[in-house]
């Protein structure tokens, strides 16, 4: 939508987990970025940008279908082989802070592999290799992968917010500063 408004403008689009997110823009290797957790570091400006909630994505199959018809929420499913997002992940920081917070114990889930990156997941899980927990907004859009279903992992389910981040001593170009407004605005739209 951005570029509809201002047709001129480039960008390089870089992907990362929340970790290196902040770390490509403590290097300046990126100017400003989109994150599931915030660092308590003062040299960055954090916008809430977007709500985000976490879901349990299970392969689809009459098994899973009859739960999901039956009410079974996601977290009477922590106990199937899982697919885990890497450390780092704000994915993986908000669903261990659910974890705890509900008092199930994270070394009892049987993690069978862990991977960067959200679309790879989505296929294993399509593939019958375990379950997922992983943002709703992975699940959103057309990544190709139509043999998945998802669970609430709760009622209500945990959320989480995605920030824009860049850094406070940035000098940001006209074009970087006219990105911020419009998403800025996209999200007082939507709010």
């Amino acid at each position: 939508d951005f570029l509809h408004t201002c047709p001129t403008c480039r960008y390089v689009l870089e992907q990362g987990d929340s970790l290196q997110i902040h770390q490509m823009l403590e290097k300046g290797s990126i100017r400003i970025g989109f994150a599931g957790s915030r660092q308590e570091d003062p040299k960055f400006v954090y916008t809430p940008v977007a709500k985000d909630r976490l879901v349990l994505v299970t392969r689809k199959t009459e098994h899973f279908a009859a739960l999901s018809r039956a009410g079974v929420l996601g977290k009477e499913l922590l106990g199937e082989p899982m697919i885990a997002r890497e450390d780092g992940s704000g994915t993986e920081g908000a669903f261990i802070e659910y974890l705890q917070g509900i008092g199930y114990p994270v070394d009892s889930l049987k993690i069978v592999a862990r991977l960067s990156n959200s679309d790879a997941i989505m296929r294993m899980v399509a593939k019958g290799a375990g379950v997922a927990v992983l943002s709703s907004l992975a699940g959103e859009g057309d990544n190709g992968i139509r043999d998945v279903m998802s669970f609430e992992l709760d009622e209500p389910g945990p959320e989480r917010e995605i920030y824009m981040i860049y850094r406070k001593d940035c000098m940001l170009t006209d074009y970087e500063q006219q990105f911020i407004s419009f998403v800025q605005k996209q999200r007082a739209d939507a709010v």
